[in-house]
């Protein structure tokens, strides 16, 4: 069983904060107007972990899932008050491109989401 991994970034003008945990209890989910919050979440085993974002920043259900179960193709959505896009990222092996993990991103007025099963080193 693997153990959930979030990282939170919450900056603003003024204030930038960041912490690690594998509890989305841990997590600020309101925060100052002028401030955004980044959740970078990874190594989940089921959707039912990633619920929090659900009830706490509004995403869609379905879209969460499309996170879960990996090889989606490539799309956006449009929702009520998120945009989500899901996509594998290119990575380098062997001096050449190749096709890499999973990645969902959610925008938000006031927040981003990126979940990957897979850590990436690009978001260390």
């Amino acid at each position: 069983m693997t153990t959930l991994k979030l990282k939170a970034t919450s900056y603003s003008t003024t204030t930038l904060s960041t912490y690690i945990s594998s509890s989305f209890s841990d997590v600020q989910w309101s925060h100052s107007k002028d401030s955004i919050l980044w959740l970078d979440v990874s190594e989940y085993d089921r959707v039912a972990e990633l619920y929090p974002l659900e009830k706490n920043l509004g995403l869609h259900s379905l879209a969460l899932e499309d996170c879960v179960n990996i090889r989606q193709r490539p799309k956006i959505e449009e929702y009520e008050h998120t945009l989500f896009l899901i996509s594998r990222i290119a990575i380098e092996k062997d001096g050449m491109y190749a096709e890499g993990p999973q990645l969902g991103i959610f925008l938000g007025k006031d927040f981003i989401v990126t979940i990957h099963k897979e850590p990436l080193p690009l978001f260390d």
